[in-house]
């Protein structure tokens, strides 16, 4: 069972609103308010949702300006008991069940989709353990495996997939210029290796599938 935890600070004018909204919803869980919390920017309103339905939820929460003139925190339930969730769980449709909350996704790519120097230090690390330099001239699947998971340039292209999506022209500049900077950069450095990662000249040849000692 996937649920979401809501955790809100509500002005006091737009509590009573907020419940109104939440209330009614058989797949909102736990619904706490704490009225006058000892906090000067209203009230605290928290609710557990099945992530799978959450989104509308939080369109309607934004759609009141919860997050405008409050704030909406969302944290991942990892575990929770409950026979009435499980009961409302098992009656959603498959793929509701297991649909992820967007907002969430759209926040994780906005801020993976920076580009520090250790952006261009990874490209060129994952370079250099899958290229020529290291991992095939090695016949090492497990550096040609590693160098997929070091690199960082899938984050660059799908902060452009948002950017096209959202109309986001800097998101879609920066990203491009992010790539378009790196991988000549990776293919220079890597190039420039070449003749230090040299194999020995009795090594086998990659793929080969033979190894041993070198013959005296």
């Amino acid at each position: 069972m996937d649920m979401t935890h809501f955790r809100m600070v509500v002005p006091p004018d737009l509590t009573q609103p907020v419940l109104d909204l939440l209330a009614p919803h058989d797949r909102v869980l736990n619904l706490v308010v704490v009225r006058a919390a000892p906090v000067p920017d209203g009230d605290a309103v928290e609710c557990d949702r099945l992530t799978g339905a959450a989104n509308g939820v939080l369109a309607d929460l934004r759609g009141l300006g919860v997050d405008r003139t409050g704030s909406i925190a969302v944290d991942d339930v990892d575990m929770m008991f409950s026979e009435r969730g499980e009961r409302i769980a098992a009656g959603l449709p498959g793929a509701l069940a297991h649909a992820p909350l967007w907002a969430a996704v759209e926040a994780r790519i906005r801020k993976a989709g920076t580009y520090p120097p250790s952006f261009y230090l990874f490209l060129v690390i994952a370079s250099l353990m899958g290229s020529g330099s290291v991992g095939i001239m090695t016949d090492s699947q497990i550096l040609i495996v590693a160098a997929m998971v070091v690199g960082p340039e899938y984050h660059a292209i799908t902060s452009v997939a948002l950017g096209l999506d959202r109309r986001s022209r800097p998101r879609v500049r920066e990203g491009t210029r992010a790539l378009t900077a790196g991988f000549p950069l990776a293919i220079v450095v890597t190039c420039g290796s070449r003749p230090w990662c040299a194999p020995p000249a009795c090594s086998p040849p990659p793929s080969s599938g033979v190894y041993g000692p070198c013959p005296i």
